[in-house]
C-alpha cells in the first residue's frame, strides 16, 4: 500500500511530502525517517501509481488472470493425394541423357584415337603430312576431347533434371 507521509527535512528544516510503499502506517513512518524526514502526519496516498491507473482503465487488477474468449476455428478437412497418381517417368530426359552419353563416348573415342594417331605420326616419322600434319591431329584429338566432355555434362544435366523433377512432384502432389 502506498502512504503519503508529511514532515520536515531533518538538515534543512524545509517541509515535505513523500511517498513510501508499506504495509501499514507505523512502516511507513519508519521508512520516512530512514531518508531523513521529521515525520508529522502520515496518510493513505489517493494519489496512484502508473501501474494503478492503468488498471483502472482496464477495469481488472493488475494480477487478476486474464479472461480469454476464445473459441479455436473449424477444423479443415485434410485430404492426401491419392496413392494411385503415379509419378511421371520423364522418358524424354531418359532418352536425351542416353543419346548425349553415347555421342559423348563416341568423342572420347575418336579423340583417343587421334591423339594415338597423332603419336603415331611423330614416333614413325613415315606420315607424308610431318610435324604440321601430327600438330594438327592432335588439335582435332583435344577439340574431340571438349565436345566429349561438353555432352558428357548435357547428359549428367539431363539425369539431375530427371531426379528434381521426380522429386518436385513428389511434394507438390
Amino acid at each position: 500500500m502506498r502512504w503519503n507521509v508529511e514532515g520536515a527535512d531533518a538538515r534543512t528544516g524545509n517541509e515535505r511530502v513523500i511517498q513510501v510503499d508499506a504495509i501499514d502506517r507505523i512502516e511507513a513512518e519508519y521508512k520516512a525517517r530512514k531518508q531523513g524526514l521529521l515525520v508529522s502526519a502520515v496518510h493513505e496516498s489517493a494519489v496512484k501509481t502508473d501501474a494503478e491507473k492503468l488498471d483502472d482503465l482496464v477495469g481488472e487488477p493488475r494480477n487478476a488472470e486474464p479472461k480469454i474468449d476464445f473459441t479455436p476455428p473449424p477444423v479443415v478437412p485434410y485430404q492426401s493425394r491419392p496413392s494411385h497418381t503415379p509419378i511421371p517417368d520423364y522418358g524424354g530426359l531418359k532418352i536425351a541423357r542416353a543419346v548425349l552419353g553415347a555421342f559423348a563416348a563416341l568423342y572420347y573415342l575418336l579423340g583417343g584415337l587421334a591423339i594415338l594417331a597423332a603419336i603415331f605420326m611423330t614416333v614413325t616419322k613415315e606420315s607424308s603430312m610431318g610435324a604440321l600434319g601430327a600438330f594438327t591431329v592432335t588439335i582435332y584429338g583435344v577439340i574431340c576431347f571438349m565436345g566429349g566432355g561438353i555432352l558428357h555434362g548435357l547428359s549428367a544435366a539431363c539425369s539431375a533434371l530427371r531426379d528434381i523433377a521426380r522429386n518436385s512432384f513428389r511434394m507438390i502432389h
